[in-house]
């Protein structure tokens, strides 16, 4: 009887060290190929979303998933959201990804102008003045 107790104990040890589930890792990169740190990434599917987050690298790691498809999504401002709906995790195993995302930025310079100080179809001005009228302005000096 012992001895079909401990073949029962060593039998299910193995089974018990088996791994359960898979892991998913990666990196962010943008257009230019340069790791994007910071970006959030969020895996929704069996279970509670996980979050994680691209350290200086542009990498991230999401441990411990349950075998299955998972929809992904990786933002960052000034970027597009990039979603995916079909990542495969496997069991015992890294699915690795490489993402891109893409600037949302756009350059958009708008000129504008208010009206000029000075009529630009006046070419001059030309004023006349009477004599009597140099006369009684207050000068220092006789303009005659």
């Amino acid at each position: 009887m012992a001895l079909v107790l401990l073949a029962a104990v060593v039998t299910a040890a193995p089974a018990l060290a088996q791994e359960q589930t898979g892991d998913l890792a990666g990196t962010v990169r943008d257009n230019a190929g340069q790791p994007l740190p910071g970006v959030t990434v969020t895996t929704s599917g069996l279970g509670a979303p996980r979050v994680a987050v691209t350290d200086s690298g542009g990498s991230f790691r999401i441990l411990n998933l349950s075998p299955g498809t998972y929809a992904l999504s990786a933002e960052l401002d000034g970027y597009s959201k990039l979603e995916s709906s079909d990542v495969g995790i496997r069991l015992g195993q890294t699915t690795r990804l490489e993402l891109t995302l893409t600037s949302a930025v756009t350059d958009v310079i708008t000129v504008t102008a208010e009206a000029p100080l000075l009529d630009s179809k006046q070419t001059s001005r030309v004023t006349n003045l009477a004599a009597s009228d140099l006369e009684s302005l207050p000068t220092a000096r006789d303009p005659w």
